[in-house]
């Protein structure tokens, strides 16, 4: 038995004797093919009736060991190259200056208010009242008239936001020439036209009523976010209240009167 037992191990090993032979922990030994002997050499120089076979005995796999004291950090490594610029955010435009057609803007058609620019549209709303009367002794939703006069009055109000948070600067500076645009001109005496240019929409107009709410600050006050909101109505052209001239000429008339009535009250 211990002959065959042998001579099988033998030559399952052969095919891969010329592989195995090249590694350091390979056993060498040559096989007696007569008389069954297997004796162990260092290298494969068996005789000529003996076949040179070769094996790796590996073990159980062990347990894992304890994990080590970590070790002194290492060295920096060198400098990576410098990555590539990332794009440049522009400035917001200033208030006074002219922007590209097309942007959005609010800006004075007359007067010297300035436009009003670097701002993010949130609400576009437009009121425009149909006007219509019950006609006498019917009831209002069976017998109604459209009334057919003058246009109805159309209000147009905006959403503005304007934040300088990035920048940190004041946003009351972008603010400033709404501000403008609803104040009285000292060369016109009233508010200027205005023109709200949103893509192809372009509405004339003047300012009725602006509203502006201010909600992010810095830490030494500095104003950085405004939610504005302005109420516009829709006009082709605006002039100066008459009354308003007509009372100046009166004033200056009635003190005409008065010094000639003082000098016929003077004793002569």
């Amino acid at each position: 038995m211990r002959p065959l037992r042998v001579l099988m191990i033998a030559c399952t090993l052969t095919c891969s004797a010329a592989t195995l032979a090249q590694s350091s922990n390979a056993i060498n030994g040559c096989y007696n093919r007569g008389t069954g002997e297997l004796r162990r050499v260092n290298a494969t120089d068996c005789r000529v009736t003996e076949s040179s076979i070769s094996w790796i005995i590996v073990g159980p796999h062990g347990a894992q060991g304890l994990q080590g004291q970590q070790g002194s950090q290492g060295a920096p490594g060198p400098k990576g190259d410098p990555g590539a610029p990332c794009s440049a955010v522009p400035p917001l435009p200033p208030a006074e200056t002219a922007i590209t057609p097309g942007l959005p803007k609010f800006q004075a058609a007359e007067g010297d208010a300035g436009t009003a620019t670097g701002w993010l549209l949130t609400k576009l709303h437009f009121d425009r009242p149909v006007v219509w009367t019950p006609v006498t002794g019917g009831a209002l939703s069976s017998n109604i008239r459209y009334e057919i006069g003058d246009s109805p009055e159309v209000f147009v109000t905006v959403g503005l936001r304007f934040d300088t948070s990035s920048r940190q600067t004041d946003v009351a500076e972008l603010v400033a020439p709404l501000d403008r645009m609803a104040a009285i001109d000292t060369n016109l005496h009233r508010p200027p036209m205005v023109l709200l240019q949103i893509g192809a929409l372009n509405v004339r107009g003047v300012i009725s009523s602006i509203s502006e709410t201010y909600s992010d600050f810095l830490g030494d006050g500095t104003r950085t976010r405004c939610e504005v909101e302005v109420k516009m109505k829709v006009a082709s052209s605006a002039s100066q209240n008459s009354i308003a001239g007509q009372g100046l000429d009166i004033c200056l008339h009635l003190r005409t009167v008065l010094s000639l009535c003082e000098r016929c009250m003077r004793p002569c």
